[in-house]
């Protein structure tokens, strides 16, 4: 038998053998039942691959058995969904911008007798999402002593986890707050110290993570503290006002306001401190004599309350003795005892019927503590003082120096 005659019959008969064979072949899937997990707004590849199909049909179902596609043409109108053939044995169901509510179990199915189908089973994870309508506003007011929620509503699959942060406004540090369970934080009995920014941080374990902030503004009463700096011929008083709202500050002496258009007598300065709830008010009181000495006062208030603190600047006489400014302190109470040139000018006045006149050496004595008194109670020269403490030293010395040698 001559082979290479009859090749061409030999070739024709194969592949009629084949289509014959494979006519009669059942379909079969080529691939395995699988669960496919995808992001919300994601795109969502469903795989499924037949073999042998001939003249069969595919159809993808959801899981309310609703007919999808039909071979490659989509049955519903849903423009997500479509039937993508990258080889001709893949009838791959796409799903564009997934949805939580596409999760479930869909089947592609060959419509065999019996029928036959694969199923993928599609799990949709939720990044964390805060709800804003359900949520705190950015801005919280509240009187102290109140209590306050703090809301950060929260979703996603699976459920997040929250975790509290604050910042507050008198440290500037960022803290970890300890929160048990759940969207609200609930500070009772709020305090200044409570005043802040609040920080809500939503995790589910998927890469993106979602946070608010809350900034919560506590109002309260004023507090007052009074002290004096650099008591001498110009006396200063320093006032620290704490408090939310801040309002203006009155000074008054013995009762009556002080005019602070009296520029050559006193001047008024404020500083905001760096604290947002606190200021400083400076009460300079020049060229200081007789009729300035009795109680000072600061004094602030606003809707929630008020607050005061006094200082009562007392004259010393001195016949025979000189002495340096001095301070006594009293609960909120200040007292300050000073003494001037003038004073004393005025004080031996006062005195000279019955005191001892003075004698060269007291009058120089009394000169000495006036320069030791102005180095220490000038404001410039006393700040200079703070970073050249060794020459002011080097000076007192040398008064007391000439001091001693005065008296000898």
């Amino acid at each position: 038998m001559d082979i290479h005659g009859n090749l061409p019959f030999l070739l024709c008969l194969t592949v009629l053998l084949i289509n014959v064979c494979g006519a009669f072949s059942k379909p079969e899937f080529n691939v395995e039942k699988t669960n496919i997990t995808v992001l919300e707004g994601g795109t969502a590849i469903l795989p499924c691959a037949i073999v042998n199909l001939g003249d069969h049909k595919v159809v993808w179902t959801n899981m309310h058995a609703i007919l999808l596609t039909y071979q490659d043409r989509r049955l519903i109108d849903d423009t997500r969904i479509s039937v993508e053939r990258p080889y001709s044995q893949d009838w791959n169901l796409h799903i564009r911008d997934v949805l939580y509510t596409d999760r479930g179990r869909y089947s592609c199915s060959i419509n065999t007798n019996p029928v036959m189908n694969t199923t993928v089973n599609l799990d949709v994870k939720v990044p964390p999402k805060i709800i804003e309508e359900l949520s705190s506003s950015g801005y919280q007011t509240v009187e102290e002593g109140r209590n306050l929620d703090l809301v950060c509503n929260m979703t996603g699959v699976p459920e997040p986890v929250v975790k509290w942060y604050f910042v507050s406004t008198w440290s500037r540090e960022l803290v970890e707050v300890v929160q048990s369970s759940g969207d609200v934080f609930t500070i009772q009995n709020v305090s200044r110290y409570d005043d802040g920014t609040y920080k809500c941080v939503g995790s589910n374990g998927l890469e993106v993570a979602v946070s608010m902030e809350i900034n919560v503004n506590v109002q309260f009463a004023p507090k007052v503290k009074l002290s004096t700096k650099y008591p001498g011929r110009d006396t200063t008083l320093e006032c620290l006002i704490t408090a939310n709202p801040l309002h203006d500050i009155t000074w008054m002496k013995n009762g009556s306001s002080i005019s602070l258009y009296d520029s050559s007598k006193y001047q008024l300065e404020e500083y905001r401190e760096d604290k947002i709830h606190s200021k400083t008010a400076y009460l300079r009181i020049m060229d200081l004599q007789h009729d300035d000495y009795g109680e000072y006062i600061c004094f602030s208030k606003n809707y929630l309350g008020q607050d005061q603190a006094s200082v009562i600047l007392k004259e010393a006489y001195m016949a025979e003795t000189t002495t340096t400014p001095t301070m006594e302190t009293t609960g909120e109470q200040v007292t300050v005892t000073s003494s001037t040139p003038r004073d004393r000018e005025n004080a031996t006045e006062r005195n000279n019927k019955t005191a001892t006149p003075p004698s060269e050496a007291m009058i120089e004595a009394a000169q000495l503590e006036y320069y030791r008194e102005q180095i220490l109670t000038n404001r410039k020269w006393r700040q200079l003082m703070d970073t050249e403490k060794t020459f002011y030293e080097a000076i007192i010395k040398f008064l007391q120096q000439k001091e001693k040698e005065n008296l000898q």
